[in-house]
């Protein structure tokens, strides 16, 4: 018996290498991030304390906040958040290319919150954003809360979870910061 597969087109092939991009960057930030929490507690363990800074300004803040007895295992640390930092920053620029191959991109950074890399995230996972409708998109990523129909009662479970959880988490990254202190006056943050 022969399996019947819809044949992918070359845009789809495309869009797919280019998501590749968003979850390789994502893979990166991640790993930098627990570099950064295990160098704070290494230092933290020794009575020490790095300053409040963003993860770029770090690698050049923080040894002098390191204890001379831990220079030789952070400096390593600080190293590896340097290096990860150029090769985010060298992905952020190719995420920014993007805009020209999909022009979907251009349009949904017009909205407060929405940024380079969620744009392209949201454009190459539903690859056809113009045939979903809002409610279509966020059931098809999860974001829809699922229904558990039993007789007289129809109560509302939690959000399904299902589809990208990359683009789920950049998405409720966007609306973190529309509510949160920096997001721009909207009438959403005046509603909360």
């Amino acid at each position: 018996m022969r399996a019947c597969f819809r044949p992918s087109s070359t845009a789809a092939r495309s869009a797919k290498l280019d998501l590749n991009l968003i979850h390789a960057r994502s893979t990166l930030v991640r790993a930098r991030t627990m570099i950064v929490n295990a160098l704070r507690g290494l230092v933290k363990s020794a009575g020490g304390r790095l300053p409040a800074c963003s993860t770029e300004s770090l690698p050049t803040r923080a040894p002098a906040a390191i204890p001379a007895a831990l220079a030789t295992v952070a400096t390593p640390l600080v190293e590896q958040i340097a290096l990860l930092n150029a090769q985010i920053g060298g992905m952020d620029k190719q995420v920014e290319k993007l805009a020209v191959k999909y022009p979907e991109i251009s349009l949904l950074r017009t909205a407060p919150g929405v940024g380079p890399i969620v744009a392209a995230a949201y454009v190459l996972t539903l690859e056809r954003p113009e045939a979903a409708s809002n409610r279509s998109a966020g059931a098809f990523l999860g974001l829809r809360p699922g229904q558990s129909q039993s007789g007289d009662s129809d109560p509302q479970k939690r959000i399904t979870k299902a589809g990208d959880g990359c683009l789920r988490s950049l998405l409720v990254q966007s609306a973190q910061y529309i509510l949160g202190r920096f997001g721009p006056d909207s009438e959403l943050r005046r509603w909360d």
